[in-house]
């Protein structure tokens, strides 16, 4: 049995023999023949490449989401602080009547 630098073992080296995907043990269930390795190798979605690009995709979608809450926190604080000002408005008017209503 000969392997193939790549990771596949074949009996020989026959391009029609057929071959698994040496990520078998990460998940993949790929199997053809030897001629389909090097395509098969670029869209392997268990190979390193693949996975370190699902992984960059997956950051920059974490990236956009945190972008999106933190402009809705800083809007949320703003108008937080607008509705504390308009209580504290409040309060000095019910404050003023309940002075004025005293003096009655």
């Amino acid at each position: 049995m000969r392997k193939w630098s790549g990771g596949f073992q074949t009996h020989d080296m026959r391009p029609d023999v057929g071959v698994q995907c040496p990520r078998k043990s990460r998940g993949c269930t790929w199997k053809g023949d030897f001629r389909q390795i090097p395509f098969h190798e670029n869209e392997c979605m268990y190979g390193d490449a693949a996975l370190l690009k699902e992984l960059c995709r997956r950051m920059d979608q974490w990236e956009v989401m945190m972008q999106t809450r933190e402009k809705d926190i800083s809007l949320l604080k703003y108008n937080l602080n607008e509705v504390r000002e308009a209580l504290t408005e409040k309060q000095m008017e019910i404050d003023a009547l309940t002075i004025e209503m005293n003096k009655m």
